[in-house]
C-alpha cells in the first residue's frame, strides 16, 4: 500500500534551509541546538563560574535563521546581545556515537551570528531563580514540619513507655 501525501488544514510553511556554497543544492535546518557556557572567559563575562556550572544545551527555532539582509530590532528589549557562533552542520546523527566516528557525521561548517535579548533573558532568569527559592523554601519548611511531627511522635512513643512501666 503506498503511502498517501499529508493533507494539511492550512498551508505548511517551507523548510527553512541554508544555500551550499559552489553548488545549486539547500541544507535542509531541522534542528537547532545551542550550548552555552562552553567558552570560559564569556561564561565568566557573564556571571557564570565554568570550575562549578557546567555547560548546557538548548534549542532555538530554525524558523528565526535570517540569511544576509538587515535583522529588524525586536521590539520589548533594550539589550540585544550578538555574539559570533560556530555552526556545524549534521548530515548524520544518533546516540552514543564513538569519538572516532563523530566527523562522519558532519556535513561542513558555517559562521553563525546569535541574537539574544539579553534584558528579557536576565528577567525570566531571576523569575525562574527566584521561583526555585520559593520552591527550595517550602520544601525545607515541609521537611522541617515532618522531623517536627517524627520528634513528637517518638517522644508520645518514649511517654507511654515510660507510663505502663510505672
Amino acid at each position: 500500500m503506498a503511502n498517501k501525501p499529508t493533507r494539511y488544514v492550512v498551508p505548511t510553511a517551507p523548510t527553512p534551509s541554508l544555500p551550499v556554497i559552489g553548488t545549486t543544492k539547500r541544507f535542509p535546518v531541522r534542528r537547532v541546538y545551542c550550548v552555552a557556557r562552553n567558552y570560559a572567559a564569556h561564561a565568566v563575562e557573564m556571571g557564570a563560574d565554568p570550575t562549578r556550572e557546567l555547560p548546557f544545551f538548548f534549542q532555538k527555532n530554525p524558523d528565526n535563521l535570517v540569511l544576509g539582509g538587515t535583522v529588524p530590532y525586536p521590539p520589548a528589549t533594550a539589550d540585544l546581545h550578538h555574539e559570533i557562533e560556530l555552526v556545524v552542520a549534521l548530515k548524520a546523527g544518533g546516540r552514543d556515537i564513538p569519538v572516532e566516528a563523530a566527523l562522519d557525521c558532519v556535513f561542513g561548517y558555517a559562521v553563525g551570528i546569535d541574537l539574544t535579548r539579553r534584558d528579557l533573558q536576565d528577567e525570566a532568569k531571576k523569575k525562574a531563580e527566584d521561583a526555585l527559592k520559593k520552591k527550595l523554601a517550602e520544601e525545607a519548611k515541609k521537611k522541617k514540619a515532618e522531623e517536627a511531627k517524627k520528634k513528637a511522635e517518638a517522644e508520645a512513643k518514649k511517654f507511654d513507655a515510660n507510663k505502663l512501666a510505672n
